[in-house]
Formats: structure tokens, C-alpha cells, sequence
């Protein structure tokens, strides 16, 4: 399947962010905080794949034919449940802390 290239153009500005010291350091801590964050859970993510793809039963659910559409859909629809992948599975975020927003540095 091939995507369609937009015809309209698309221009890009990029700005400097211009904060003063104090200000710098808790932006650098919040993105490195959500780096941290998203590395997370995008390794517990890959680490189901992999369980998932390891398990007999995905081997079983490729060798399906693809004309058995409904089973393939089930097959594989219960191994995702099984393993807890799907958009909503992965661990919920951390619970905010007590100050009500990011940890201050």
C-alpha cells in the first residue's frame, strides 16, 4: 500500500526558546523526565512483542490462511489480550506528585 503525497506545501518554522537559567534547567528535567518515561514504556512494549511472537500460538495463528479472516482476527485478537498489547495495556503513567505537577529539581 502506497500513501498518496500531499500536494499542499508545508513550511516549518523553527524558533529559539529563550528562558532565563532557572527556567532552563526544569524544562531540561521534564524532557529528560519524559524520555525516561516514554524509553520505558516503549521497552515494556517491545519486551511483549517479543514474548507474544514466541509463543506457539502466534506461529499457529500466521499459518491460518488469510481467507480465514475471522479466524486469523480471533487468533490474534486473543494473543493480544493475552499479552496485554494494545494501545490502553502498557502501564498507566506515574501518579502525580504531591506538589501537583512535575518533580522539582
Amino acid at each position: 500500500m502506497t500513501k498518496k503525497k500531499s500536494t499542499t506545501a508545508t513550511f516549518m518554522l523553527e524558533l529559539p526558546v529563550v528562558v532565563d537559567e532557572g527556567a532552563a534547567r526544569r524544562l531540561r528535567a521534564h524532557l529528560e523526565a519524559a524520555r525516561q518515561l516514554y524509553n520505558a514504556l516503549l521497552s515494556q512494549g517491545l519486551h511483549r512483542l517479543h514474548q507474544m511472537r514466541a509463543d506457539p500460538a502466534w506461529q499457529a495463528a500466521r499459518e491460518l490462511p488469510r481467507s480465514q479472516k475471522q479466524a486469523r482476527k480471533h487468533a490474534f485478537a486473543a494473543l493480544r489480550k493475552q499479552y496485554r498489547f494494545s494501545e490502553y495495556g502498557l502501564p498507566p503513567p506515574p501518579p502525580r506528585c504531591a506538589s501537583g505537577g512535575w518533580p522539582s529539581i
